[in-house]
């Protein structure tokens, strides 16, 4: 009552043990080997080039910056900002004490016309 419990299948082949075996054995490997050639969610999870500019942001340019939270039909964007510092993937704006990663910044006016916002 306390042993081990009875097998599920009592009376197997022993052609069939090997089979089993063998076929859990080959996955296992597969499951070991590398993969190969990486997904396309392992090649956008890399890191992107520091010598390629990832925003189009420059010191003095006026952007938005977006909410993290909106309440019902409120835009989700804040006034304009002016640029005062630049990272490859972070901006300084001022009125903010904190960076702002660039993901948050759309381009705004800029001398009265707006600048087109190329995104690499």
């Amino acid at each position: 009552m306390y042993s081990r419990p009875p097998p599920i299948l009592p009376k197997i082949r022993e052609e069939l043990k090997a089979e089993i075996h063998n076929y859990s054995y080959s996955s296992s490997c597969r499951l070991c080997s590398p993969p190969r050639r990486p997904s396309i969610n392992i090649r956008d999870a890399l890191p992107v080039s520091t010598s390629d500019p990832v925003h189009p942001f420059q010191p003095g340019d006026s952007v938005w910056v977006k909410k993290f939270t909106t309440q019902g039909l409120t835009p989700a964007l804040q006034v304009p900002h002016t640029v005062i510092l630049t990272t490859p993937t972070a901006v300084k704006v001022n009125d903010i004490p904190t960076w702002v990663h660039h993901s948050r910044l759309k381009g705004g006016k800029q001398n009265g016309r707006s600048r087109p916002l190329q995104t690499p």
